[in-house]
């Protein structure tokens, strides 16, 4: 069937080239088919480069292989110059859920030449239309455009051999709206029928599902034998032919299954499994399937999902065993996977399919210490002294002496995380390692030797976090590391990341700021390949990711900070929920020339809770008071402090910082200068290093200020290579990139660190908004503004001046205030710049 409207629209958006294409609707709109037909014909004309997102030539093939081997360019390059129209057909768009696949759409949709054309098709589009049309026209097609005609389905029946009068034709199109799903199944049922028109008044009466109306005529179709086994393989997703002999009982599913492929296209065939081709329906018809199969025969349905289940569990598929087993609400089945493999599954990071399995057994009242860990667990280590799982603790609690002693490590390993004070730590401590030494010497029978080793693992997890809680970073260290080792040799990458992540903290109470990095960098190392969105593990890695990116100001898409915080599992792990939307805000902060709006989130969000998340408070805190003094005043600013202390603790340099910053301009300032640098060459103890390099940048600019140009240049120096240890550009970036201008003048003079020095200077004109553009026209200026203006080149402090002119330095900073904004300037360098170009100076 050839659909000529349609071809004409995408031979004449192809054929001008430099356009988008989406092409959007449901499951059975024909889609696939509509451009599969469109590409066989265009071909004649000119190129057209056809890549599927699902790959059905090679499921572990990414989408961006697939297009580089399509377009014959090397991983990241953009499609080469055409002389004449090209068109690119990315089919499947909505299952290009990781994070690198959709740069790789965004990529080409940004990159293409004014000859190409690409056509994005799927039931969703992952890319927004002013992402993919930015400069380009953009056409969209949608379920109402892709439903067929009178004309079309008199067509698509014809083929068939059956044709219609047009009375029961309006009704059948009338009845269907098009949709070619249903139409395409009521071809296959009418075309052995012997009365077509009989089958149409039939059809048009019933008022059932079309879908399902179709799907039950088209089973009676089909031998007894055949009906049995595609309703069977409907109860899963993707079925290899191992898996359809044990659900079908059939020796012989493998031939039925390659006939119903080639016969009907009810199904299709997927090679390149290790165990053979693998088959799928579209999920549409799967759905169709499975509710009538529950309508004939709604136990066979349950039995189908525990077949499955334990096909799935004996061949290590641990995951889709349990899921399996919940469809198939076998309380029973689901209590003793999760007792046997739920701690695998949790330190694998296949949160979700744990925390399903846990609400169906505590919708079935089902709460037992199995239960009340794995819901413990699921929070380790952010939450687990929170109210919301004290009642989850107590129930693992329960009768604790009489469960296995793999049980008992785990629950006092609980208890050590949960611990505060000393005394208690100490004596929870020594509690576990007695635990753990009985297990080691006593094993349980009934505990797999795989929980056990977990559970080993987890305990040493709570022994790094208690050393660090009593001060004892170092040994911590050790401790986390050498059990992460083990975590990863043992396939446990949420379990990994969590020991690394402790480890990263103790490095940082340390001052080991290179080891920090180090510890950072091995979580960041541990995104999947073809990561989703939904994926824990990854999404915990790409967090570390973007925070390195965000120190470093190199680039980093925002839309995948958006996948971190917007994601399914958000509520499962309750510590990425905060901590990315804060990113998301210091990212934004420096290249907008108007923060008011980002600084009023982040107050929000910092209002609602960070003691969880001290060293995402303390990245911040910086630029929070500096934009509090700014938009609030000293006194809301202090309150900030006050909110520093609490969660860093007092003696944090975060809040010695945040006072310094308070007291900046004011009589404290020299002595406030005397504090924060004896702090700095104290080791203090910071919660972030980035901290460390403001301090020695906020020094270095009250240097700058009063004129002494000896000691700015050292202050300069020690954060220049704080920072290059850390590679982290963007404490220079802060309050519009005073400290990156202090170092941009005096470049040459930084020695080993020159090279650094220079990348904070280029990071700075990348990032930072341009400067608002000065119009050579008078300014006016009272005769105090001028004579304060001519201070400013002096390099004096706001003390300095206003003891010069007998007045405070408030009204100092009041005249700047003003003189700032008449210049049109952000700071003091910047009013003596433009007060020079207009002939003030």
């Amino acid at each position: 069937m050839d659909r000529r409207r349609l071809r004409h629209v995408l031979d004449d958006v192809a054929a001008r080239g430099g356009a988008v294409v989406t092409v959007t609707a449901g499951a059975g709109w024909g889609k696939t088919t509509l451009l599969e037909q469109w590409s066989a014909g265009a071909r004649r004309s000119y190129p057209v480069v056809s890549v599927s997102a699902s790959d059905p030539e090679d499921s572990h093939r990414s989408f961006a292989a697939a297009l580089d081997r399509a377009f014959h360019r090397d991983a990241g390059g953009a499609p080469g110059s055409q002389s004449g129209p090209l068109a690119i057909v990315v089919d499947d768009v909505h299952l290009l859920e990781s994070h690198a696949d959709r740069e790789t759409l965004e990529r080409l949709a940004v990159s293409l030449g004014r000859h190409e054309t690409l056509i994005l098709c799927g039931r969703s589009q992952p890319l927004s239309a002013n992402v993919v049309a930015a400069g380009r026209r953009l056409t969209l097609l949608g379920s109402s455009d892709l439903a067929l005609t009178f004309r079309e389905v008199d067509d698509l029946l014809r083929l068939a051999g059956v044709a219609l009068d047009p009375a029961d034709l309006g009704d059948l199109v009338g009845h269907t709206q098009g949709w070619a799903f249903s139409l395409a199944l009521f071809r296959h049922v009418v075309a052995d029928a012997a009365d077509p028109s009989a089958e149409v008044a039939r059809f048009t009466r019933d008022s059932g599902l079309l879908a399902d109306y179709l799907v039950g005529a088209l089973l009676e179709s089909l031998p007894t034998g055949t009906q049995s086994a595609l309703l069977a393989l409907a109860v899963v997703d993707e079925v290899s032919i191992p898996l359809a002999v044990e659900l079908t009982g059939m020796p012989d599913i493998g031939t039925v299954l390659e006939r119903l492929c080639v016969a009907t296209s009810l199904l299709r065939r997927r090679p390149g499994a290790a165990d053979g081709p693998h088959y799928d329906y579209i999920d549409l018809l799967r759905e169709h399937l499975v509710a009538e199969l529950r309508r004939r025969d709604a136990a066979r349905v349950l039995e189908l999902h525990e077949t499955a289940a334990g096909w799935f569990v004996e061949n290590g598929e641990f995951r889709l065993g349990l899921e399996q087993a919940v469809r198939a609400e076998s309380v029973e089945l689901v209590h003793r996977l999760l007792r046997l493999h739920g701690l695998g599954l949790v330190f694998s990071g296949d949160t979700p399919t744990v925390h399903q399995a846990l609400a169906m057994l505590e919708d079935r009242g089902i709460l037992t210490h199995t239960t009340g860990m794995l819901a413990v667990l699921l929070n380790a280590p952010y939450l687990l002294d929170s109210v919301r799982i004290d009642h989850f603790v107590r129930l693992a609690g329960e009768a604790i002496e009489s469960n296995t002693a793999t049980s008992r490590v785990l629950y006092l390993a609980v208890l050590v995380m949960r611990a505060h004070t000393e005394p208690e730590i100490r004596e929870r401590m020594q509690q576990l390692a007695d635990t753990v030494a009985e297990a080691g010497s006593s094993p349980d029978d009934s505990a797999s030797a795989v929980n056990t080793l977990d559970a080993r693992i987890f305990a040493e997890a709570a022994r790094a976090l208690g050393l660090l809680r009593l001060g004892e970073p170092g040994e911590c260290v050790q401790v986390a590391v050498s059990a992460a080792g083990s975590a990863d040799a043992t396939g446990r990458p949420w379990l990994t990341m969590m020991l690394l992540d402790i480890a990263a903290n103790a490095a940082a109470q340390q001052g080991a700021w290179a080891l920090q990095l180090s510890l950072e960098n091995r979580v960041a190392a541990h995104t999947r390949e073809g990561a989703t969105p939904h994926d824990l593990v990854s999404a915990h890695s790409q967090f570390s990711v973007a925070s390195a990116a965000y120190q470093a100001c190199e680039p980093y898409s925002a839309a995948r900070l958006t996948d971190i915080v917007q994601t399914e599992w958000r509520s499962l792990d309750p510590g990425l929920s905060l901590p990315p939307r804060v990113l998301q805000v210091l990212f934004q902060l420096d290249s907008e020339p108007n923060p008011r709006p980002l600084y009023d989130e982040m107050e929000r969000l910092l209002g609602i809770s960070l003691t969880k998340h001290p060293r995402t408070l303390a990245a911040g805190a910086f630029r929070y008071i500096d934009l509090t003094l700014r938009y609030r005043g000293r006194a809301s600013a202090r309150e900030a402090v006050g909110t520093l202390s609490g969660v860093l603790g007092e003696a944090a340099f975060e809040v010695q910082l945040a006072n310094a910053q308070i007291r900046a301009g004011s009589a404290l300032q020299e002595a406030e200068e005397e504090t924060l640098l004896a702090a700095l060459v104290g080791h203090p103890l910071a919660w972030h290093g980035s901290s460390l390099v403001f301090g020695w940048t906020l020094l270095a600019g009250w240097a700058a200020e009063s004129g002494r140009e000896e000691q700015t240049l050292s202050w300069l120096g020690n954060a220049l290579a704080l920072a290059e240890r850390m590679n982290a550009r963007r404490p220079f970036l802060a309050a519009g990139g005073e400290a990156a201008r202090l170092v941009e003048e005096r470049l040459g003079a930084f020695g080993a660190s020159e090279g650094f020095a220079a990348s904070v200077v280029e990071a700075a004109r990348r990032v930072l908004p341009p400067a608002p553009a000065i119009t050579l026209t008078p300014v006016l200026l009272t005769p105090r503004e001028h004579d304060l203006l001519r201070e400013l080149p002096l390099h004096q402090s706001v003390i300095d001046i206003a003891r010069k002119h007998s007045v405070s330095p408030n009204t100092v900073k009041t005249h700047l205030r003003s003189i700032y904004q008449k210049l049109g300037a952000g700071d003091r360098s910047s009013a003596v710049e433009n007060a020079r170009k207009v002939g003030l100076l």
